[in-house]
């Protein structure tokens, strides 16, 4: 949720600038929240969506969040 975006990897390399590499991603779009994540389509009973959007719709209490 910092970076809004599906995944991010952070690697600390020798060089001591600050690189930032972007690469698309090969995983399904969540037709809910958008995010392109490896649980879409995983919950039979909720086609199209990722497990973290199964979560929010099926429980009372959503999923629990950290803000940066």
């Amino acid at each position: 949720f910092v970076f809004i975006t599906s995944s991010v990897t952070l690697v600390q390399h020798e060089q001591p600038e600050m690189r930032v590499e972007v690469n698309k991603t090969t995983e399904a779009k969540c037709a809910r929240c958008w995010h392109h994540l490896a649980t879409v389509d995983k919950t039979p009973e909720y086609p199209g969506i990722c497990h973290r959007c199964v979560t929010n719709i099926t429980t009372e209490a959503g999923e629990h969040r950290e803000y940066a």
